[in-house]
């Protein structure tokens, strides 16, 4: 989880694959992720449970599935 630096999770505790980085937002208030994004086809498969993102944008787009609210990178984030 990203800015759990000091890793002091409440009631919980870090899952597999979870990231710990920045996940490079395109800009502060955008939940759209940057072509550079670490957390772009890092996520765990999620067939039968999520097939759009918010956008209505199938899922996985690329190599896998994004840790985020939308599939895809470089998208304008507004």
């Amino acid at each position: 989880m990203f800015g759990n630096n000091n890793a002091d999770y409440i009631n919980t505790v870090a899952g597999v694959g979870e990231l710990n980085v920045d996940p490079e937002f395109v800009c502060d208030d955008s939940y759209y992720l940057s072509e550079d994004s670490p957390a772009i086809d890092a996520g765990l498969n999620a067939s039968g449970s999520v097939d759009v993102d918010y956008d209505s944008n199938p899922r996985p787009i690329g190599a896998g599935w994004d840790m985020g609210c939308f599939e895809g990178s470089g998208l304008l984030g507004h």
